[in-house]
């Protein structure tokens, strides 16, 4: 078990793990890494770091070669889509991601 796991969260690792929720409920997708880098003034390695203590702790899953692949463990976003035909395909696109709720 590496030390990140067994520490509690830190006020920095919460700031990230918000921002990352928020980019969800706002977009519908996490925040692409350079966002976060961007929005923290991290360097690549602390933007890294800080996503592997996230990961450590159970806190995020990250899935290896997608992008946007950060999913907030728990976390459920209600969706509400147009009722039209386009806003019926993109629920039936989205209904795949078992974060977002169709309201």
């Amino acid at each position: 078990m590496r030390e990140y796991e067994k520490s509690p969260v830190t006020v920095k690792q919460r700031a990230v793990l918000q921002f990352i929720v928020d980019g969800i409920r706002r977009t519908g997708m996490p925040p692409t890494f350079l966002e976060m880098m961007d929005h923290f003034h991290f360097t690549k390695n602390g933007a890294m770091c800080h996503l592997r203590a996230l990961q450590g702790k159970g806190l995020i899953v990250r899935e290896k070669g997608r992008a946007r692949q950060i999913r907030v463990v728990g976390l459920k976003v209600v969706v509400q889509f147009a009722d039209d035909e386009a806003g019926r395909r993109l629920a039936a696109i989205l209904a795949e991601d078992d974060q977002l709720v169709a309201a």
